[in-house]
């Protein structure tokens, strides 16, 4: 456990001493600060009454930002070492396969975590500053915490499937390119697909987890959260699978 703690820091330090990410993290506050300074100026929402709740709602935009960071850094974070060779170097480290692996995956997921939990505690500290009398009602706290909560699931899913296709194909543009497409059009997809009794199936048809916080588990009978999150988990158990498969047998001596 230790060694995989170390090899998680050393690649967070590798992660941080990029110019890039700083670039996109400040990128990243810069939304969440327009995102509700610009909050009262939509008169049409039905939230403008209430700045707060209504940057409180509208995490949209912010949320997808995390996971498009999250998918660029699962995309390229073993890819590019296949790319500049140093996964042989990675790999004569007295430390097996499997937790350089999941020490890479792992960071991701801490990073989207992380970037998640600043968003709303930036949410709340961007709020108060900015509109002093904003209140937060008990029922739109559980709301914004369930969507929350679904809202980084789904994050955690197109992390793995980047990540997947990433150490498969060693190509980061690929996954890159894949990842994005399917995270952006999944509702278009699923719109499409809505008639075919089997496309229920698919995980880009349930990628849509946010729609479930404000319908306690359910859009209609037959379309249940419990039912989304069984078909990604499934799915995911397959992603991991893979990944740790192909890993684990792929020769990097060539």
């Amino acid at each position: 456990m230790i060694k995989f703690i170390r090899l998680i820091q050393n690649e967070n330090m590798k992660m941080f001493s990029q110019v890039s990410n700083w670039v996109m993290l400040g990128f990243y506050f810069v939304i969440i600060f327009f995102n509700v300074a610009m909050a009262p100026v939509d008169e049409t929402d039905q939230f403008v009454a209430d700045p707060f709740s209504y940057f409180l709602s509208s995490a949209d935009t912010p949320m997808v930002v995390i996971t498009t960071l999250s998918i660029i850094w699962a995309a390229g974070i073993m890819a590019a070492e296949f790319s500049s060779g140093t996964v042989k170097l990675l790999l004569i480290r007295p430390v097996t396969r499997t937790k350089i692996l999941w020490a890479k995956y792992t960071l991701v997921v801490l990073y989207a975590l992380v970037l998640s939990i600043l968003y709303y505690v930036l949410t709340l500290m961007f709020g108060f500053l900015l509109y002093t009398d904003a209140s937060l009602s008990s029922e739109g706290v559980m709301i914004l915490a369930k969507a929350a909560g679904l809202s980084f699931l789904e994050s955690l899913f197109m992390i793995t499937l980047a990540y997947m296709i990433a150490v498969i194909s060693y190509n980061r543009s690929l996954a890159l390119g894949v990842s994005m497409f399917l995270y952006l059009t999944n509702t278009v997809i699923a719109f499409f697909l809505q008639t075919k009794p089997w496309s229920k199936f698919l995980f880009f048809t349930q990628l849509n987890l946010t729609k479930y916080a404000s319908h306690d588990g359910a859009v209609s009978a037959l379309n249940t959260l419990a039912f989304a999150l069984c078909v990604l988990g499934v799915y995911f158990i397959l992603f991991v699978v893979a990944t740790w498969v192909t890993f684990s047998n792929r020769d990097v001596a060539s």
